[in-house]
């Protein structure tokens, strides 16, 4: 016990870890409760509904997480120069530009919402126009939740996520049973995505007011080097969010209504594994950019958080796969059960997808760009051969996974690279 209360205390990585997966644990529960409680409050048919959107919402809102990223990095730069003033001029600067162009882009993809209507064989409206406000809401508190993750608030993050998914669940369960059915779940999003901005304005107000005494740096932003990091970053943002996603849109494009539902439910179970997982790849993330800034080229943490990747990987999967009936039957009930017996698959699928975005974010978080290109030209791939040729429900879920392991491969074959090669000549990266 003394043994692994040292590591916890003397290890950065091991203790954000710890603190940010316990807060992601909670999350994790009460979403699952919340697709729980929704999977058996509406029919099979409607639930494929919801996941398509939802899996259509994480493609829309890549530009949040692109921003979100592009905070993070910078942010931890600021955190590695002990630069408060530096860092409410990146808030502010990112505020205004979310202003400036997604005020007209929610404009604009209102006029999609016919064609979105027909793709996904939806017939009301409403709940595509309520997908387009989570979108707009999801922009404004990407900048401020990068922020916050390159300061390392991990506990502050946590607990604004655990409030969200509160807010989310409650209300799902009164719009549901007003009868709101598939537009009261994306009405739940709406309101806990307004939440989560109004909650990280008041912790980035609370945490610039503390940290304004005292002598800090004086620095004149210089955004050059921030416009020439966001369109790799939104790449493979972009090709992550496909790769993650695409699946389930064309589950419901091309399946009838219940098994596209089923297939929905087997998704969520599985995605677990990448839930799970994210904890390590966004402390990683945030520790390798402020390592990188320091110079340092120990990839202890690196290896540390590869271990960890790859156990909770093959655990996850062996679990799922050995009692998928269980695990099915605890979510979402026995109108589902017909197709649990496939759980293996979509684990081996969440597993796979995780190792992927885990290799790509940490490229990343070192400036390494060049693997967006090939991981977007991937996602495209994909996309194009579910058009034509996932017909069937193991048909997508056999492209998904051939497409992930690519995925893999081209992450691990550029890490051993630039091990092999060292550190990339950042000569022409000055900083902010």
């Amino acid at each position: 016990m003394k043994r692994i209360a040292a590591i916890f205390q003397e290890n950065i990585f091991v203790r954000n870890s710890i603190v940010l997966f316990s807060g992601t644990m909670v999350v994790n529960v009460l979403n699952y409760i919340f697709h729980l409680v929704v999977g058996r409050m509406v029919t099979p048919s409607a639930y494929g509904e919801i996941e398509s959107l939802i899996s259509l919402l994480a493609i829309i809102s890549v530009p949040a997480s692109t921003l979100t990223l592009i905070a993070t990095k910078y942010a931890a730069d600021m955190k590695a120069a002990g630069n408060f003033r530096g860092t409410l001029s990146l808030s502010k600067y990112l505020t205004a530009k979310v202003f400036l162009y997604g005020t007209p882009l929610f404009l604009i993809v209102l006029l999609f919402t016919p064609l979105v209507k027909s793709f996904l064989n939806i017939e009301n409206s409403l709940p595509i126009l309520l997908l387009w406000c989570v979108m707009f809401f999801s922009f404004l508190s990407a900048a401020t939740s990068g922020i916050l993750t390159g300061w390392q608030k991990f506990s502050k993050m946590n607990l604004v996520g655990i409030l969200s998914i509160v807010l989310k669940l409650l209300s799902v369960i009164l719009l549901l049973r007003l009868g709101f059915a598939v537009s009261g779940v994306v009405g739940s999003y709406v309101l806990s995505t307004l939440f989560i901005y109004l909650m990280n304005l008041f912790l980035l107000k609370k945490f610039f007011q503390s940290n304004s005494s005292g002598e800090e740096e004086t620095t004149t932003l210089s955004f050059a080097t921030l416009k020439s990091y966001i369109i790799p970053v939104f790449y493979g943002t972009l090709s992550v969010a496909i790769l993650g996603n695409a699946d389930m849109i064309f589950a419901k494009h091309h399946l009838d209504a219940a098994l596209s539902g089923g297939y929905g439910a087997l998704s969520i179970a599985a995605k677990t594994i990448f839930f799970v997982t994210g904890v390590f790849t966004t402390v990683l993330f945030a520790m390798s950019a402020e390592e990188s800034n320091h110079s340092k080229k120990d990839s202890r943490t690196f290896r540390l958080a590869v271990w960890l990747m790859v156990l909770v990987v093959f655990f996850s999967v062996t679990f799922l796969s050995l009692f998928p009936e269980f695990v099915v039957s605890v979510l979402f009930g026995e109108k589902y059960l017909s197709v649990s017996h496939s759980l293996g698959w979509f684990a081996l699928a969440a597993g796979i997808y995780s190792l992927a975005n885990f290799f790509l974010q940490y490229l990343l978080s070192l400036r390494e760009t060049k693997i967006t290109l090939f991981f977007l030209a991937l996602s495209g791939l994909e996309i194009a051969v579910l058009f034509f040729f996932g017909e069937t429900f193991y048909a997508i879920i056999g492209i998904t996974i051939a497409t992930q392991i690519l995925a893999v491969l081209l992450g691990l074959w550029f890490v051993l690279k630039r091990k092999h090669y060292g550190e990339e000549d950042l000569g022409s990266y000055t900083g902010i």
